[in-house]
């Protein structure tokens, strides 16, 4: 009953109070990669001929100055966002955040969890790129907003009305990397575009 006080709304999880948050969130992101893995598995076994892919949410990182802190920042929000296709792509987990899994004391992944993702490997890479964000250990920077992220606004980049940062060299940059980390696997845009107030002319149409 989420009227009840002992009771947190965070996103789509209903937590108790004194619930880790974040446990509960890589548990959940873990029998979400098992579960593909297993998809992945069986549409091979219907048909060797079928191509699995997934769907990630991509926007590359920069770091807001040359701040050494800054670039440590932006490789780290990077890992953030490579270690769950680092799964799907490569068939294991990245060892930083295996080591991160480690230092929380979070043990959940089982011998069978790991057999299960080495054999449901994706046949090819498919991601979303809307914008582009940066990083800084700057409190003060001003901020600008993303779907469902945050960042540091980026002086060198215009932004839409709801503050996502227009930057098409950053599709370019996130490909590049996305290229580099899994050069054997396709790689697919299958959401791109940009938001705007749309405005109904006279006749109808709709200059977008």
């Amino acid at each position: 009953d989420p009227t009840q006080h002992n009771l947190i709304q965070e996103g789509a999880v209903l937590l108790k109070e004194g619930d880790d948050a974040e446990y509960l969130m890589y548990l959940s992101a873990h029998h979400e990669l098992v579960a593909s893995a297993l998809a992945v598995k069986a549409a091979h076994e219907i048909n060797p001929d079928l191509k699995v892919g997934c769907m990630i949410g991509m926007n590359g990182v920069y770091p807001a100055s040359p701040k050494p802190e800054d670039m440590m920042n932006a490789l780290g929000a990077m890992h953030q966002k490579y270690w769950f296709a680092d799964v799907h792509a490569r068939g294991h987990y990245p060892r930083y955040i295996l080591k991160k899994f480690e230092r929380k004391g979070y043990n959940f992944i089982t011998e069978e969890d790991k057999k299960i993702i080495k054999e449901g490997v994706i046949d090819f890479y498919t991601f979303s790129y809307y914008m582009s964000n940066c990083v800084t250990v700057d409190e003060n920077a001003e901020k600008t907003n993303g779907n469902l992220a945050t960042g540091a606004k980026n002086p060198y980049l215009k932004a839409s009305d709801w503050g996502w940062q227009i930057d098409p060299d950053g599709l370019r940059y996130t490909l590049n990397i996305l290229h580099d980390r899994y050069p054997h696997t396709p790689l697919m845009v299958v959401e791109n575009g940009f938001g705007a107030f749309d405005k109904v002319e006279g006749d109808g149409s709709v200059h977008d």
